[in-house]
């Protein structure tokens, strides 16, 4: 065979074989790691507050399987209400005299980062017990959970 007889082939062969190949993309999927957020760590709640302080809230990024197609936003948020007379009285809810809210942390399934919130007790709120609701908002639907903390100008330990 020639030289030129075979570059001749080889080009045929090559285009041949590019033919074969699909141009249509859309049927292409790309999956990526899902990752899910919970409130948050115990040391957040496990002391005593007092006004003035800033209330550190940290959302743990978890992984949650994978997916495909694009990331869906998540809006993280902390809302605090109270003071309630005891962890009963705030488990139960009822009406409260002040709500101080955090600003909603925005993110996606697809970050995969702790994020935080921060709560910054007014200098001056009331001693007493305080409901803690965080939520988790994806466009697929909302979960939330709820925490209590304690406030009082009486340093903690």
């Amino acid at each position: 065979m020639t030289r030129a007889a075979f570059i001749a082939l080889s080009a045929w062969i090559a285009a041949l074989g590019l033919s074969a190949c699909p141009t249509d993309t859309s049927q292409l999927s790309v999956s990526y790691q899902r990752y899910t957020y919970t409130c948050c760590e115990g040391s957040d709640f496990q002391r005593i507050w007092s006004p003035g302080e800033t209330l550190t809230l940290h959302w743990v990024a978890a992984p949650a399987g994978t997916t495909a197609g694009s990331g869906q936003r998540i809006t993280l948020t902390a809302v605090l209400t109270g003071p309630y007379a005891n962890v009963d009285a705030s488990k139960a809810g009822g009406s409260s005299r002040v709500t101080v809210q955090a600003a909603p942390v925005v993110t996606t399934d697809r970050a995969g980062v702790d994020e935080v919130s921060s709560i910054v007790l007014p200098i001056d709120l009331p001693d007493g017990f305080y409901n803690l609701a965080d939520t988790i908002d994806v466009s697929s639907g909302k979960a939330s959970g709820a925490s209590v903390i304690n406030v009082s100008h009486i340093a903690g330990p």
